[in-house]
């Protein structure tokens, strides 16, 4: 429980980026709003993966399911989320995010089995699992498992591609289907040299999807290059 309040990438450290920056983050927020005003899955049922307290999520989302519930291993999240956004029915099972260091290839199917029939959002919370290694035989195969799980669902997922001091080029811009990242470098960034970091999500999901991306300033200097996705059955 306590180890969720401390993760590098969540958590309080998050939560004290929303307080100082949540302002600035604003023309993100309302990319992912339009985004998601176009996602209409047929389920009344819709399934948060990882929304913390729902900073980045609009404010009218919750209204248009008749059953919300949240999969976050983050307690105070928690808790903001209900005092931001409302209630929700919580999850704090984990299934994605690795344990001292591994990836469990069941987690996405048994999630997969618990919420067949519902609509899922994942909440900028895939590109945060930061493997360190992405291309190790264990990470390959959970990617697999996570691309399989998904098959049968309705979900929509932005998450992050890149990252680092480097500011993308445009704002935000589409693409018929999903860039792998030497074409998201090529088309995202000026040519010139800077250090970005890999997410490990390019697996995660079919190649041939529509994609959008988005430049998200999540602190002052530091870009992020998130993928937008969606899917309905």
């Amino acid at each position: 429980m306590f180890k969720d309040l401390f993760s590098p990438t969540g958590g309080l450290i998050y939560h004290s980026r929303a307080l100082r920056y949540g302002r600035a983050w604003k023309p993100f927020n309302k990319k992912v709003e339009a985004w998601l005003q176009d996602w209409h899955p047929q389920s009344s049922s819709l399934v948060l993966v990882g929304p913390s307290a729902g900073y980045t999520l609009p404010k009218n989302l919750l209204s248009r399911f008749d059953t919300c519930i949240g999969v976050e291993l983050d307690p105070m999240a928690r808790s903001l989320f209900r005092m931001r956004r409302g209630p929700l029915l919580w999850d704090q099972r984990n299934y994605f995010s690795p344990e001292r260091g591994e990836f469990n290839p069941k987690g996405p199917t048994e999630f997969a089995r618990k919420y067949q029939g519902c609509a899922v959002l994942f909440c900028n919370v895939l590109g945060q699992m930061l493997p360190q290694d992405p291309f190790s035989q264990g990470f390959e195969t959970y990617s697999q498992s996570l691309k399989n799980s998904l098959q049968n669902l309705e979900w929509a997922s932005y998450h992050d591609r890149l990252s680092g001091r480097l500011k993308p080029k445009s704002e935000a811009f589409s693409s018929e289907q999903r860039l792998n990242d030497t074409q998201l470098i090529e088309r995202a960034y000026p040519k010139t040299t800077g250090e970005l970091s890999e997410h490990g999500t390019w697996g995660f999901f079919p190649e041939n999807l529509p994609a959008h991306y988005w430049s998200w300033e999540l602190t002052p200097g530091t870009y992020h290059l998130v993928e937008a996705l969606k899917k309905t059955t």
